[in-house]
Formats: structure tokens, sequence, C-alpha cells
């Protein structure tokens, strides 16, 4: 009896530090808004853990930022890329509804799927996200970042380079992190 509650002692700061952990891991990876990105990645076809994981890169989760290039809200969606989705989805909302949840992610959703579409390839489509889709063809006819003209073996924006590679990370932790639920 005396050798239980001497493992019980040793064992409980384990446990605790293991919920804690796991804790304020599903605090760095929240699991917001899952009613819209549920409806719209089944509707578009884009993984789930794909559309919270570029939420989380994009804004951490704040609806209404604004980044210096004048991207706004969750999936930070440019006036200009608005237009393009909104033309090319057949939308009906306007810009001026971009900071509601549901509307950036019903677009960033269908920006999403289109570049995977487009391109045939996840981190060619962040790229593209993060970058614009002129500058990642520009790259893939360049034998120095393509050596197949589809995928990217290097991408020279150090900035898109970073983005892509923090995407993929958020997802892989999406998936482990809410397997039950995605």
């Amino acid at each position: 009896m005396k050798k239980l509650k001497i493992l019980i002692i040793f064992m409980l700061p384990l446990l605790g530090a293991a919920v804690l952990k796991n804790y304020a891991v599903k605090i760095l990876y929240p699991f917001e808004y899952k009613e819209s990105v549920f409806k719209y990645s089944q509707k578009f076809k884009v993984e789930p853990e794909l559309v919270f994981a570029v939420i989380k890169t994009e804004s951490s989760f704040r609806p209404n930022v604004i980044s210096h290039k004048q991207a706004n809200g969750l999936m930070q969606i440019t006036y200009d890329t608005f237009q393009w989705a909104k033309l090319k989805s057949d939308g009906e909302e306007e810009f001026d509804e971009i900071f509601d949840p549901d509307v950036n992610i019903k677009y960033g959703t269908f920006i999403l799927s289109y570049l995977i579409s487009d391109f045939e390839d996840e981190g060619v489509a962040l790229a593209a996200y993060n970058a614009g889709r002129a500058n990642v063809k520009k790259w893939l006819a360049n034998e120095e970042y393509s050596h197949d003209g589809s995928t990217l073996d290097y991408i020279p924006f150090k900035e898109t380079r970073e983005y892509v590679q923090k995407v993929q990370k958020s997802k892989e932790a999406y998936k482990k992190l809410y397997p039950d639920r995605l």
C-alpha cells in the first residue's frame, strides 16, 4: 500500500503536466468557427484541418485583423482576391461582409480549393495562396525553382517559404490534436 502511495505521488505531477501540456497545445491550435470550416471544407472538398491551419497562420483566429497588405479577416483576403473569387464562385456577398467569419471562411476555402485544383499540389497551392498565382506560375516555369514544372523545389520568397512550412506544420498538429473531430 505504501508503494502505491509513493507511485501515485510521483505519477500525479507527470499526469498533471501531460494534461496541462495538452490543454496548452489546444490553446495554440484553436478549434473555433468549426461549423463554417466543416460546412465549406465539405462543400469545396478541402480538408478541414488545412482550413484551420490557414486560419491559424493567417490571422491567429482574429476575425477583424487587417494586414499591412490590406488582406482582411480570418483567412486574410484582399479586395481584388475577393472580387475574383466572387466571380469564379457566383457568390452574392459584398466585400464589406469580409469580416463576417462565415463569409471569410467561405471565400478563403473556395480560394484554397481552386488553387489545389489548379496546381494539383497542396504545397504549391499554399505558396499561391500567400504569394499569388502569377508568382507561383513564374516559379514553376523556372528550372531554378522547379525541376518538373508542377512542384516547387525552392520558393524564392522567404515569407512564402516559411508560410507554407507553418501551414503544413499546423495542419499536422490539427490532425494529431483533433483526430476524432476532423
